[in-house]
């Protein structure tokens, strides 16, 4: 019999994720949504939490709204893995959001995505198979408070499992061996398939290169509003060898400009890369398109993670319409306590062999974006608890800092007008 009255260990190291190109297959892998936030670990422990990193560095003092709503889990101890994410209306995750809340240390926003539970009231649970630890947290958190979420899974069916979360515009999934103890420090019995996006972009200049690196540093990247204006975009650094290199210096040198390219100077510093020093950047005329693959687009729009895979020859630069994103005007709530992989994905057909663990109305009321809003963030006048995701309700409109793309459609069954993407 476990001590009850045993306090958690002070630090368990986190199991870690193995990079994989596509999910694995079969049911003894479970599938859930992958988090853009940071992995915290919960101890919870004589009415006082701790919010610890993957290092064991506690970051309580930052996230105290978080920690004082872990101290009201029906536990005396507990310790707990999970994700701290900033939550965007659309219900996406934001990593610079987060990250400007921990710069203010106001963690009020935030939700707090636990996955795992390692140990409850003295009882250490890193020894049964995933399922049976993820029951138990479930359990613990079906009154939790507002800001803490459990994270639910599918069993099987892990490629339209992930195909479906890249339509819908998540960061990736996480696929774990439903049977596999936790493994503090392991590397493969967790697998993370990452949303990765293609899109052609106007090259609107480039910066000089530094160290070893020859002929140039980054691409600087742009596209068109329907108005006209040419919007920076980003950087892509990576992707290109010293032979590309040479050959993009050969055609950018040519059409290079003394006046700035786009309509408004970029930002100098973000919270992803170094600071873009303008009077270094040497501007091009927009005449190249460059086809780059990227993770996602920042709250203060631009590219994260670009990769530059090369020149399009056979695109203009400029077409006659762009990608126009489509937001809802009006966020999609909940009113329960889990973001539930099961109800994901409204307007989806059924998947081929799917779960019995999923119910009938469990597969026909998936909701239509990830991962949810929680609903006591939601602005007035926004829709409540279940409420069906409307095609009606999607405004088309243009947005302040940039226009959609592969990443940025619709989940729903409107479509924007279309035409290239770099315009």
């Amino acid at each position: 019999m476990p001590a009850k009255h045993a306090d958690p260990p002070r630090f368990i190291r986190p199991q870690l994720t193995l990079l994989a190109e596509s999910p694995p297959g079969g049911d003894e892998w479970a599938h859930e949504l992958k988090f853009d936030g940071y992995r915290l670990h919960a101890r919870v422990a004589d009415k006082q939490a701790k919010l610890l990193t993957r290092t064991g560095l506690d970051r309580t003092e930052k996230y105290e709204a978080v920690a004082k709503a872990l101290v009201k889990l029906p536990a005396r101890a507990a310790y707990i893995d999970g994700e701290l994410c900033a939550i965007r209306l659309d219900g996406t995750t934001s990593f610079s959001d987060l990250q400007a809340a921990t710069d203010h240390k106001d963690s009020t926003r935030l939700i707090y995505f636990a996955f795992d539970l390692l140990f409850i009231d003295g009882e250490n649970l890193t020894t049964l198979p995933l399922v049976e630890r993820k029951a138990r947290l479930k359990a613990l958190l079906r009154r939790a408070p507002k800001n803490i979420f459990f994270v639910d899974h599918v069993i099987g069916n892990g490629q339209a499992f992930y195909d479906a979360t890249c339509k819908h515009e998540a960061e990736g999934i996480v696929s774990k061996r439903v049977d596999a103890p936790y493994k503090p420090g392991d590397r493969g019995t967790w697998r993370k398939v990452k949303c990765i996006n293609e899109d052609e972009f106007v090259v609107v200049g480039f910066t000089n290169p530094e160290g070893r690196r020859p002929y140039l540093g980054a691409l600087l990247l742009g596209y068109y509003t329907p108005a006209g204006e040419l919007i920076y975009a980003g950087r892509a650094g990576t992707g290109m060898n010293e032979a590309e290199l040479k050959r993009l210096r050969g055609k950018l040198k040519p059409l290079e400009r003394k006046t700035m390219t786009v309509s408004e100077p970029p930002p100098r510093t973000n919270r992803f890369g170094t600071p873009l020093k303008l009077s270094e950047v040497h501007w091009v005329k927009p005449k190249l398109v460059a086809q780059v693959r990227y993770l996602t687009w920042t709250g203060d729009g631009l590219l994260r993670q670009v990769v530059y895979l090369g020149l399009r020859a056979d695109k203009p630069h400029r077409g006659k319409s762009c990608w126009i994103e489509g937001r809802v005007n009006q966020a999609l709530c909940l009113s329960h306590r889990s973001i539930s992989a099961l109800r994901l994905f409204r307007f989806r057909p059924q998947l081929p062999n799917e779960s019995a663990d999923i119910g009938r109305d469990e597969r026909s009321s998936m909701l239509s974006r990830w991962p949810l809003a929680a609903s006591s963030f939601c602005a007035p006048g926004t829709l409540q608890s279940n409420t069906p995701f409307a095609p009606s309700k999607v405004t088309w409109r243009l947005p302040a800092a940039r226009i959609g793309s592969t990443q940025r459609k619709a989940a729903s069954s409107v479509s924007p007008p279309r035409g290239n993407r770099c315009c």
